[in-house]
């Protein structure tokens, strides 16, 4: 058997963010995660497993529930650095246009014209 997909590490829980459940009073394991937990999943495994797990690919016409996507990571010139490249330019001409015309409208007119 051939499993197409990228190997991830797993996430760490954030403090105020999603976190697995807990067992109920009698419960053995758990059947549900909000996140891929190794060493919580370790515990209910009676083998020892990787810190990695592989996030599936699609498979076929991805038509059956649940679809499996994998993100495309943009390594294009036109990513988000891009965006954040042109406002950062955008702030500086505004700063190097701007200011100076503020500037003359704050200062008194001292020339004596009208």
């Amino acid at each position: 058997m051939t499993i197409s997909g990228v190997l991830r590490l797993p996430a760490v829980p954030q403090m105020g963010g999603p976190s697995d459940p807990t067992l109920a009073p009698g419960q053995a394991s758990l059947d549900l995660w909000n996140l891929i937990n190794i060493s919580r999943l370790q515990k209910q495994m009676p083998y020892p497993i990787l810190p990695v797990y592989i996030q599936q690919a699609p498979v076929g016409d991805n038509s059956n529930l649940p679809f499996k996507a994998l993100p495309d990571p943009d390594l294009s010139e036109q990513g988000i650095n891009a965006g954040y490249a042109t406002m950062w330019f955008i702030f500086t001409a505004l700063l190097i246009f701007g200011y100076p015309l503020y500037l003359r409208k704050q200062t008194p007119d001292t020339s004596g014209r009208q």
